[in-house]
């Protein structure tokens, strides 16, 4: 672990940020910037994986952690986020453009910066993580708005995900931190989001940052989303999306490619607070597109393996699918049971995967060939598995062996057992 040298900058209205610096000189300046309602210490566990081939850079944004609090909550509008965001930027890399990394809020105001014409020359690529930005969100509102194609319901789910922010916009919010909340939350980061807490983060100052830091939902959110605007960038982005993310739905950030001429969507497995449960997996996708731009070459994002099991709801099935999982495949379970087969989905995805589930009866041609049509043209030619197809494999080894070929039939017979890969596809 390098030397961690802090300095203090002056942001609008010459507000101090307090910044934080680490890693190789001379090295890419990779600057993380994180959300509500957290502070710097959010991105220790990456910096950490970043720092012997990077000047990693973190600094509280206003209102948090050490950095000065705004005067009112003017204070907290985007223009002000954006401001600081380059004066950081110009302070640790005057001469060079930086990589920015943002969660959360700062994800939100990150996305102000890079489709920000006269801030986007600073950077040069963004990784994005549960954080959209307020025109997308307010164009997708508006989209969705409308009748068919499943928008209703999505529109719903997405407002049933997003109840805090209602609940920020009234006077019990910022009381709630003080007198509790608080107090609940890093158990709740734990037990909820599989977080590592430790003596820094979320950290003493947890209650008055958060209490203060809900102006930055009313300083900006309906002023933004009710009147979006047509935005986009030349900055190569990337975005993370955790698949069961409990504030911001995958849905949510569809149709963001449109924001950017170069852009990278990776879905994985994981909650909201990917930056403190997957740290190391998040610091290599980072390191990944940093290179690629640094090469001059076009990032490309890598989408998780697929494998199909079938008979997935208990068993040997589901020990196929979370073996798997614990790979970093991306799981599809079947079972002719729905309830079983969603139950080992979401397994799947706390161990860190991605996953979706089907109802199947294997024993249905028919139904067997619809769901392979489906696979095949959403994944390919994705291995699959029966539940004894591992009956040599069970107890003997960690890790079930892998099907050669795309094609086979449909098999089980007396106890011995065939890879199934969907015919076709």
């Amino acid at each position: 672990m390098t030397e961690l040298r802090s300095r203090t900058v002056a942001g609008l209205g010459r507000l101090s940020l307090a910044v934080q610096e680490r890693g190789r000189a001379g090295a890419p300046t990779v600057i993380l910037v994180h959300g509500y309602p957290d502070n710097h210490h959010l991105w220790d566990l990456v910096a950490e994986h970043l720092e012997a081939d990077h000047h990693v850079v973190t600094y509280d944004v206003r209102g948090a952690g050490e950095s000065g609090v705004p005067n009112g909550r003017s204070g907290y509008r985007m223009e002000a986020l954006v401001a600081d965001l380059v004066a950081v930027a110009d302070a640790v890399s005057p001469d060079r453009p930086v990589h920015l990394v943002a969660h959360d809020w700062g994800s939100i105001q990150s996305w102000a910066a890079v489709t920000d014409p006269d801030a986007a020359p600073r950077f040069a690529s963004y990784t994005s993580m549960s954080g959209p930005s307020l025109d997308h969100v307010g164009a997708w509102i508006r989209a969705r708005m409308r009748p068919g194609n499943g928008h209703w319901r999505e529109l719903l789910n997405q407002a049933t995900h997003s109840w805090y922010i209602y609940a920020f916009h009234t006077p019990f919010a910022p009381f709630a931190w003080r007198h509790g909340l608080a107090r609940l939350w890093p158990m709740m980061l734990e037990r909820r989001e599989g977080a590592t807490v430790d003596e820094n983060w979320p950290g003493t100052s947890l209650a008055t940052d958060a209490a203060r830091g809900v102006d930055l939902y009313r300083a900006n959110i309906f002023q933004h989303t009710r009147r979006p605007g047509k935005v986009h960038t030349e900055v190569p982005v990337q975005l993370l999306v955790a698949s069961a993310d409990a504030f911001v739905t995958p849905s949510l950030v569809d149709g963001m490619e449109e924001l950017a001429t170069t852009f990278v969507r990776r879905d994985v497995g994981g909650q909201h607070w990917l930056p403190r449960s997957r740290p190391d997996q998040v610091a290599r996708w980072v390191s990944e597109h940093v290179a690629a731009v640094e090469a001059g070459a076009k990032p490309a994002g890598r989408r998780p393996s697929p494998v199909v099991v079938t008979g997935a709801g208990s068993g040997i099935g589901r020990s196929v699918c979370l073996a798997f999982a614990e790979r970093g495949a991306h799981i599809i379970a079947t079972d002719l049971s729905a309830d079983s087969a969603e139950h080992t989905a979401e397994l799947c995805r706390l161990a860190g995967a991605t996953a979706e589930f089907h109802q199947l009866d294997v024993t249905d041609g028919s139904a067997m060939e619809a769901l392979a049509a489906k696979v095949g043209a959403e994944h390919g030619a994705p291995p699959w598995w029966s539940t004894t197809l591992v009956s040599e494999w069970q107890g003997a080894s960690s890790t079930p062996p892998m099907t050669t070929g795309s094609r086979s039939s449909t098999s089980t017979c007396g106890g011995s057992s065939a890879a199934h890969s969907p015919s076709g596809a």
